[in-house]
């Protein structure tokens, strides 16, 4: 069975057990035979690399999960394997395993993030403190040497340890994932790609990015207020907890002290009678509850703390029996209750023995008189480590499956969301700007999309493929009918060219001719790249269409001079010769009434200019040079050389030899040197048409 045809889910499982069971089989391996084999993340990095950030991150977390049962950290530091996998996934679709030296660079530095971030888990975990196992070890060998800090000991034992392991299991899966086949990737990968490449979005943020800052701002103000509350909630849970641990520690130690014996304990001292039994108790409670930094007993009388009881702690001796030690400030306001021998509250000081919890118990005599106060104290210190602890294994655990959380959601709102929009966005523009293709295409390019989805995607998809079916008929029809009457016009403009030429019995296919040797000329200016600004496939396309009217001023010349066989007097001349201005007067009251037509515009300069010399000695203006427009110029070798090739009334025609030479010899007197170059290089293919006539 090919994995492409596998069902995604199904894809996917196969991918995390795959990935789990490598992890933890390497572990296993590991821990048997002794050795670390650096390659505990080999699975988490292969199934982010083939599969995905969704393989990647469930196969490091739930990895991490199992290994919860063979070590309790393990689970707090599943957050190191979650960002790692997002990493390599990232880095995997962007093509960065491709060549080994970014292969090489993204092993070191995803290496050297995990044991950043490994160091400071293990810091908070334990209390500002190393941890244990074989970084903890080597971390209080560098921190003996007295060179570092006990944190900068313990992150270089990680790079030596964890970065090491990261760095080794992301070069090996990288090593894999560039030496396998292309299509084993593509068909492993649980990446959708249904709707192609995403549109281009230049303007700002795309709609994934606002999505995934939304869920990722989400998940962090729901950790924080978690945090919080969770945190509050544990504070005065632990203060509790550690006041009634105090509270039982104290009322334990003042049920061993005997009421009765105190007086005699301040006389003799330690040589009183029960007081080293006493005190054996004392150390046997301080042993049972670890945490009870201090355990003592006072007499408290008006010059001060009389000491009956007070166990050496930590290395540190006592003080001595019946030593009077001052009250302190935080105590002050206690004093008279202290004296009357009433019950106080637990307080918790900051003063001359540190930051303390203090709870005070009343050790009373037969008769009932309070004769000294047990008392038992607990380091705030230590209160505020759990804290941190408690602080650093909740976030470990909410981020790691916050980032669950986030990339499942970003996954479902790209595949069910951002990928149709955006392959809808890409239709439609695709559609809209016609790029390389035609609306048909466009269509059918939005109908591929085959967005079948019962919501608001699948209504929008809907609407957008009327739209676009319905706006390709209109605009397929509008075209059509403009082709029509384009036709129509062109057939229009050429019958009534054809008429105003008929009354010239002379110039037999002149407009046809004419219009033919405009466009050649102008073809071959536009390949030897003169007027590059002006010769476009447009432009040319509008002198050919220009071309029959050059002469249609003609219609207000009269049938007697237009086809008089003789030489025309200077008064006929001057009457033919208003057939420019004649013309021109025609074709621009013709452009009153047609909007945005160029080539009327070109008939118009025909029409006017075509008699026109480049010395300035032509008419109707005696314009010269470049004044005179360039289709102007066109015509006037074209117009010149068919009247020299073809019979008139009042000559016979030239051989094409000599019309030729006749242009060349007037190439900068009667005719644009330019015009008449490029006249040149194509007249031969003049000739065969001339011979085929």
């Amino acid at each position: 069975m090919k994995l492409k045809r596998i069902n995604p889910v199904l894809r996917f499982l196969i991918l995390v057990s795959a990935g789990v069971a490598l992890n933890t089989g390497i572990s296993l391996l590991s821990r048997k035979l002794g050795i670390d084999l650096y390659l505990d993340s080999l699975g988490t990095a292969l199934a982010s690399m083939f599969g995905g950030m969704i393989p990647g991150v469930f196969t490091g977390f739930i990895t991490n999960l199992i290994g919860f049962s063979l070590n309790s950290t393990k689970i707090f530091f599943s957050l190191v394997n979650v960002i790692m996998a997002i990493v390599i996934a990232d880095l995997a679709r962007k093509n960065v395993f491709e060549k080994f030296w970014k292969i090489l660079v993204s092993a070191v530095a995803i290496a050297a993030f995990c044991a950043v971030l490994s160091s400071v888990i293990t810091w908070l975990l334990y209390g500002l403190d190393f941890g244990d196992g074989v970084a903890a070890q080597l971390s209080e060998k560098i921190y003996a040497t007295g060179a570092f800090s006990k944190f900068i000991s313990l992150l270089i034992s990680s790079f030596c340890t964890e970065g090491l392991q990261k760095f080794v299991s992301v070069l090996t899966a990288a090593i894999i994932y560039k030496l396998s086949d292309a299509r084993f990737k593509n068909n492993v990968s649980t990446v959708s790609r249904r709707y192609g490449r995403p549109a281009e979005n230049k303007k700002g943020f795309s709609l994934a990015t606002k999505f995934a800052a939304i869920i990722v701002a989400t998940q962090i103000m729901l950790g924080i207020l978690a945090a919080c509350v969770s945190f509050l909630i544990y504070r005065n849970i632990s203060i509790r907890n550690h006041t009634e641990e105090c509270r039982g520690v104290s009322e334990m130690a003042a049920d061993y002290i005997d009421g009765n014996m105190v007086d005699n304990y301040l006389k003799e001292g330690r040589s009183a009678q029960g007081y080293k039994r006493t005190e054996q108790l004392l150390y046997g409670i301080k042993e049972a509850f670890p945490r009870v930094e201090y355990i003592y007993a006072y007499k408290i009388m008006p010059d001060g703390c009389h000491v009956v009881f007070d166990l050496d702690s930590g290395g540190i001796d006592g003080a001595e029996i019946n030593s009077v030690i001052e009250f302190d400030e935080s105590f002050k306001d206690k004093v008279d209750d202290l004296l009357m021998g009433k019950p106080i509250e637990p307080m918790v000081t900051d003063d001359t023995y540190g930051w303390l919890l203090t709870v005070y118990t009343p050790v009373y005599n037969s008769i009932g008189e309070c004769t000294c106060y047990a008392a038992a104290d607990i380091q705030m210190q230590r209160v505020k480590t759990d804290e941190i602890i408690f602080l650093a294994k909740m976030l470990s655990v909410f981020f790691s499956v916050s980032v669950i959380i986030i990339v499942i959601i970003r996954d479902i709102i790209t595949h069910y969301v951002i990928s149709p929009l955006n392959g809808m966005a890409r239709a439609a523009g695709d559609f809209a700007f016609d790029i390389g293709q035609s609306l048909d295409e466009g269509v059918s390019g939005i109908k591929k999309l085959n967005i079948s989805s019962k919501d608001e995607i699948g209504d929008l998809y809907a609407s957008l493929l009327k739209m676009a079916s319905d706006t390709s008929s209109h605009i397929n029809e509008v075209e059509h009918q403009a082709a029509v009457i384009e036709q129509m016009q062109e057939s229009i403009i050429m019958d009534f060219a054809e008429m105003v030429e008929a009354r010239d019995k002379c110039t037999g296919d002149h407009i046809k001719k004419t219009s033919y040797y405009v466009a050649a000329i102008a073809e071959e200016m536009r390949r030897e790249g003169m007027y590059p600004d002006i010769l476009s496939e447009d432009y040319i396309a509008h002198l050919k269409r220009s071309a029959p009217l050059h002469d249609v001023g003609k219609i207000k010349v009269s049938d007697t001079i237009l086809n008089k066989p003789g030489k025309l007097t200077e008064e006929e001349f001057a009457i033919m010769k208003t057939h420019t201005t004649e013309g021109e007067s025609i074709l621009k009251e013709s452009m009153s009434f047609a909007q945005n037509e160029e080539y009327l515009k070109e008939s118009a300069d025909m029409a006017t200019y075509h008699h026109e010399w480049w010395n300035g000695c032509g008419y109707p203006y005696g314009i010269k040079g470049q004044e005179i427009p360039l289709g102007a110029r066109i015509m006037a070798v074209a117009d010149v050389f068919d009247a020299l090739v073809s019979r008139r009334s009042y000559k016979e025609p030239f051989s094409f030899d000599k019309a030729v030479s006749i242009i060349k010899e007037e190439s900068g007197t009667h005719f644009d040197p330019d015009v008449v170059k490029a006249f040149l290089n194509i007249c031969e293919q003049f000739r065969a048409n001339l011979e085929n006539q």
